[in-house]
């Protein structure tokens, strides 16, 4: 099996998985990839597969939303990002329920601005939106028709993550 150019998955507890982990190659070189990790329920309908505008509204008071650039990951890796940089630093103890991918070329033709922060990550970077909050609505209406939905099953857990956090 590969796992994103190893010849192996690294981790104990999923090995008996016999699937193939696809890194995005079928993405170009120069199409970046971005996900947002979902946390609340209400933000993706699993019946229609898709994302929810909520989930890339930016907090209350700010107009920056939180993304992680995942070219080149496989699923896996992307899920354990999220669980290591995301999931286990948030205060409030929620869990990651989903993901929502979007292309940059996406967030381009919506005149959205992504500003790489590298911490807590370096693949981490902020979506920077329009200070008119209608103007946001309709934007993260448009980005969430564009993005594809990823449900979170449990696999991996965070300590099988931890085995290949520096490949991250």
């Amino acid at each position: 099996m590969e796992f994103c150019g190893q010849d192996s998955w690294p981790l104990s507890s999923p090995a008996k998985r016999t699937d193939t982990i696809e890194c995005n190659k079928t993405l170009t070189k120069s199409t970046k990839l971005f996900t947002r990790y979902i946390f609340d329920r209400s933000h993706f309908a699993p019946d229609n597969n898709r994302v929810k505008h909520g989930a890339f509204l930016p907090p209350a008071g700010s107009v920056e939303t939180s993304v992680y650039e995942i070219s080149g990951l496989g699923d896996i890796a992307i899920w354990c990002l999220g669980l290591l940089y995301v999931e286990a630093l948030r205060s409030d103890n929620k869990k990651i329920r989903a993901r929502g991918d979007v292309q940059k070329d996406v967030l381009r033709s919506l005149n959205l601005t992504v500003s790489a922060t590298k911490e807590p990550h370096h693949r981490h970077a902020d979506i920077i939106w329009p200070k008119d909050r209608s103007k946001r609505l309709v934007l993260a209406a448009r980005l969430a028709d564009q993005a594809d939905l990823s449900i979170y099953h449990s696999d991996p857990q965070i300590e099988d993550c931890r085995e290949i956090e520096d490949s991250l």
